[in-house]
């Protein structure tokens, strides 16, 4: 495959795939993305040694993410080094057992000593942001969110519960608890924030909050300690796993989903459609998180500056509406 391969599917010039490849250039960013798509598409592999002899530029983006990403961020980084490699760049993460502003610091100064040509940081923690990084001299884009201004990729987490709750509303749920996520996760954070929002708006007071770790295991004990109750007709369940383990707990009690009590979730990962029953959930499109990410970073690349502006760029969530919500009795 040949660059003009790549311009004819793409529907642009030879110049215009090159700019896109080299980083260099004013390329829009739709533009920029189909010629991405295109070169995935073709399979187009470009010389890495070559262009980094030719240009002198680093050609291999550096990625900070967390140990033990799940499903989702795992997609997201796939999304990131699938693109990556087809505009010639390598991807060299660095993994950490834990996101403190020690770590991610040294992350950058690795990063940077490296020579890498931008920085993705996939470290969505409440209690970090950008000032722990004191001598960036390497653009750098954060995956769903960082605190302070950097720019940023993130799913619209705050309207995706929006929908899961205004749905239960409109199935006649009044008595709605919620299990959360980890309190220093932004994503978790945001998430019962539009729980919240969505439940004042309609004159409704939350029934009860529980904060679980992600795992179905803690979706499972919340759930049981939330039934407990009798009162709650439905469960906002913050992600896919923690529902997973819910739906369990309340099986197990003798619980009717959704003929006694509805559950939701958040993420729409692959096993939420074969669950029974099949789980209603929050979707959106981890792969393109990543791939609008790393778009975002080759801009700041090709422009050839240090991005201050604290632009947010959010991506739509759309609720998936299956078996396991129902109308309240």
């Amino acid at each position: 495959m040949s660059l003009d391969d790549v311009a004819r599917l793409a529907g642009v010039s030879t110049m215009t795939v090159s700019r896109v490849l080299n980083s260099s250039g004013a390329v829009s960013k739709e533009t920029r993305a189909r010629v991405v798509t295109a070169a995935t598409t073709l399979n187009y592999r470009p010389n890495l040694a070559a262009k980094t002899l030719s240009s002198g530029r680093a050609r291999s983006i550096g990625v900070i993410t967390m140990e033990g990403a799940v499903d989702g961020p795992t997609s997201a980084l796939a999304g990131i080094e699938q693109d990556a490699r087809a505009l010639g760049y390598a991807v060299t993460m660095s993994i950490l057992p834990e996101l403190t502003p020690e770590s991610i610091a040294d992350a950058v100064d690795y990063l940077q000593s490296q020579a890498v040509a931008g920085i993705v940081v996939n470290a969505p923690h409440s209690g970090l942001d950008d000032s722990m990084v004191t001598a960036m001299d390497t653009p750098m884009v954060a995956m769903e969110g960082i605190r302070g201004r950097t720019p940023v990729v993130a799913v619209d987490q705050v309207r995706g519960a929006e929908l899961a709750t205004q749905h239960l509303i409109d199935l006649g749920h009044t008595a709605m608890h919620h299990i959360g996520g980890p309190e220093d996760r932004l994503e978790a954070l945001e998430r019962r924030q539009g729980w919240e929002a969505t439940l004042a708006a309609a004159g409704l007071e939350p029934l009860g909050v529980s904060v679980g770790d992600w795992s179905p295991e803690s979706g499972y004990e919340l759930a049981r300690a939330a039934a407990a109750g009798g009162e709650a007709t439905a469960l906002f369940v913050a992600n896919d796993l923690m529902a997973i383990g819910a739906l369990r707990a309340l099986s197990e009690l003798g619980i009717a989903v959704p003929d006694q009590v509805s559950v939701v979730g958040f993420d729409d990962i692959a096993e939420s459609a074969f669950l029974t029953p099949s789980l209603t959930t929050v979707h959106y499109d981890f792969y393109e998180l990543g791939r609008r990410t790393l778009t975002e970073l080759l801009s700041e690349v090709a422009a050839g500056e240090i991005a201050a502006s604290g632009t947010k760029i959010m991506l739509e969530p759309s609720l998936i509406v299956r078996e396991s919500s129902g109308p309240a009795l």
